[in-house]
């Protein structure tokens, strides 16, 4: 029977661990006070931002007011309050649907692109990557001008020739639709890495024996893919149960609520703030649920595929049919991407939406309501500013992290490890709930501030530049750092003139990529502005809820140029950081 008790070795090598690690503590305190202040201070900060909201959020569900009595009122309270049960059945409902469609739809592409002789895959992969790129909340708005039920072209087009769209944009189903052609990417790439990097040798064998292709496909191919796929389902599932600002657009006009956007009237007039914290929990609770039952899937499987001896794969010749597969793949693309982007820049040229396209119906005239407009510059300024502070904030917070977790022996580390992915985790909306509870009141009042969004915007994307950071340094051998401290060098300059040039490839990326999806963040950007804090996601929401479709559009073709434009000089940046590492 196995001892449940720690064995005296093992307790004893923890033990000398933890005094080695304090040891080393201490002995930076003493000869490098600046590296001890630095690395104390990168792990406090790290806790106070990531560990106080989310605990704040979890312990103010159970409070009524403020520091009142522990008590579960809010909890029957959130069963109590009218639309929150149908708005988490509908969350669920929409999510899986979605999860599923985005499956069928990202499977047979990816096998297309990865393991098949299909034309033109390079394409196919790229205009999938740009589909992502594109904010669900400014892909909802072109899919209303093109299938809303009055004036959408699409649905004038249909109705002219006797017929009518199988659903209602403005419904459970139109939402399941946009959100789909939106997270599909999720899986399709991860699913299409994994299969680009598997031994072909296992599929060979199965041909060897006599299974066929579609059946050494489901039998041999898939299995071995499970953990992408599991990763690349959970990742759509999350993201569509967090998602904002498509749901929003599509619920207020369709008359239903998903989790988020009735979290979201919990904070209008009066502000229900324990309430919103209660409602919340269940986004956490599905969270670690889903990360659960991956680790419970996988667990215990091995799914080793990629060795020193992995052989290419050869592609599976189709025959004609790959021309079909080719025109499925384009018709996604199409779809996801094409139509929708071409429907919004069209759009934001018209003088009168809903009017048929004409020279006498297109106009600058958005354009130039963009370059007047006050608060459509504070709101340029304000994503820029906000965009930028925030990326610098997690790539210099996350160089300090990670050289604390890979570079030395103090105790905590995997603590702090921990701390910076478990934003990524959390849905923005519970984030920006226990952000709210916290700087709501004094002494840190920051609520109506640009202040509370720049701390909402670091936690959230800290694991982007963590992950970025810690990649790039276990490539970077220890020995470069210590040959500079052996011929001198301290510390901050060993970090400026050895460390940190080796490394700008992938922080560069990093900074890149966190100011890209900043700048188009919407669902805590909503939820904390007022007057004056305004950014650039949130001036096309407010703009779509006013019926000004016309400058909605044209804000969102700016925020496209520059997302697109950050992706270009992402893939740049990571092209040359490859090389000079």
């Amino acid at each position: 029977m196995a001892d449940d008790t720690l064995s005296p070795s093992l307790a004893g090598r923890l033990v000398r661990r933890a005094a080695a690690g304090a040891g080393e503590l201490a002995h930076t305190l003493r000869q490098e006070p600046i590296k001890f202040a630095v690395l104390v201070g990168a792990a406090l900060l790290l806790a106070g931002l990531v560990g106080w909201p989310l605990g704040t959020l979890f312990w103010k569900g159970f409070q009524v007011k403020g520091d009142g009595p522990f008590t579960l009122t809010n909890y029957i309270s959130v069963f109590q309050e009218g639309g929150l049960i149908d708005a988490l059945e509908n969350s669920l409902y929409i999510s899986g649907w979605t999860t599923l469609f985005s499956l069928l739809i990202a499977v047979p592409m990816a096998w297309a692109v990865a393991r098949t002789d299909m034309p033109l895959k390079t394409t196919i992969t790229a205009a999938s990557a740009a589909t992502f790129v594109v904010p669900s909340f400014i892909v909802v708005i072109s899919w209303i001008f093109l299938l809303g039920p009055n004036e959408g072209s699409v649905t004038l087009f249909l109705e002219s020739i006797g017929l009518a769209l199988p659903f209602r944009i403005f419904s459970r189903e139109g939402l399941i639709f946009v959100l789909t052609l939106h997270l599909y990417p999720l899986i399709f790439h991860t699913l299409a890495s994994a299969l680009s990097n598997m031994d072909a040798s296992y599929e060979e064998a199965a041909g060897a024996v006599g299974a066929g292709k579609l059946r050494t496909l489901w039998s041999v191919t898939m299995p071995l893919m499970l953990p992408a796929l599991v990763s690349g389902v959970i990742l759509v599932f999350l993201d569509s149960l967090a998602l904002f600002g498509a749901p929003r657009a599509i619920g207020l006009s369709g008359r239903f609520h998903v989790l988020t956007t009735k979290i979201y009237v919990l904070f209008r007039h009066p502000p229900r703030f324990e309430l919103a914290a209660a409602a919340a929990l269940p986004l956490m609770c599905f969270t670690v649920v889903a990360l659960w039952v991956q680790k419970w899937l996988l667990g215990r499987k091995r799914f080793t595929t990629l060795t020193g001896r992995a052989a290419g794969a050869k592609p599976i010749e189709l025959g004609l049919w790959k021309w079909a597969l080719l025109a499925f793949c384009l018709l996604i693309a199409f779809l996801g991407l094409l139509l929708p982007v071409s429907t919004l820049v069209i759009s934001s040229f018209l003088s009168s939406w809903g009017e048929p396209i004409s020279w006498e119906n297109l106009t600058l005239e958005s354009y130039t309501v963009i370059a007047d407009s006050p608060d459509v510059y504070t709101a340029v300024s304000n994503g820029l500013r906000l965009s930028f502070a925030a990326a610098t904030i997690c790539v210099l917070l996350a160089i300090a992290i990670v050289w604390m977790v890979e570079r030395t022996e103090i105790p905590g580390r995997g603590l702090l490890s921990f701390l910076a992915m478990v934003p990524f985790a959390f849905p923005s909306v519970a984030l920006a709930v226990g952000l709210i509870l916290i700087f709501i009141h004094p002494p840190f009042e920051l609520y109506g501030t640009l202040w509370i969004i720049l701390v909402a915007y670091t936690v959230k994307r800290i694991a982007f530049a963590y992950i970025f950071a810690r990649n790039a340094l276990k490539q970077l051998s220890p020995e470069m750092e210590e040959a500079a401290r052996v011929l001198g060098a301290g510390w901050l300059r060993t970090m400026g003139e050895v460390t940190l040039p080796l490394l700008k490839g992938g922080l560069a990326a990093a900074w890149v990529l966190i100011f890209s999806i900043c700048l188009r963040e919407l669902t805590m950007s909503i939820l904390f502005y007022l007057p004056g804090t305004e950014t650039m996601a949130v001036i096309v929401f407010n703009y779509f809820e006013d019926g000004t479709f016309e400058v909605a559009a044209a804000i969102s073709v700016v925020i496209l140029v520059i997302s697109f434009a950050s992706v270009y000089l992402v893939k740049s940046v990571i092209g040359k950081g490859v090389q000079e590492v």
